[in-house]
């Protein structure tokens, strides 16, 4: 479907592509995101869920408080920036939310 038309979401994909990510870069998807996001924006981010295998899961279940998402959509609405750290690429933040 042409982007904007149809969405659907699968808990499951996201979570083998989180489980794929983590092997490829040797560091669990909450190492990963304390690191890259949650170091600096200044987040809290506990551990969440992991499945059987270890791996935690990639598509919910995150447990973040609201104050800390609140801050990742502040991210998202300065185009991938917080104060003057850029988290992800304005490019991304482009094509995200590319409506």
């Amino acid at each position: 479907a042409q982007p904007g038309e149809r969405f659907i979401y699968s808990t499951g994909t996201w979570h083998i592509l989180g489980a794929a990510v983590s092997q490829a870069c040797d560091m669990s998807l909450l190492e990963m995101t304390r690191r890259w996001i949650g170091d600096p924006m200044g987040l809290r981010i506990p551990a969440w869920v992991r499945d059987p295998q270890g791996y935690f899961l990639g598509g919910n279940d995150m447990a973040m408080r609201p104050a800390d998402l609140a801050r990742i959509g502040t991210m998202v609405l300065a185009g991938g920036r917080f104060g003057d750290v850029r988290i992800v690429s304005e490019d991304w933040i482009s094509r995200l939310c590319r409506v």
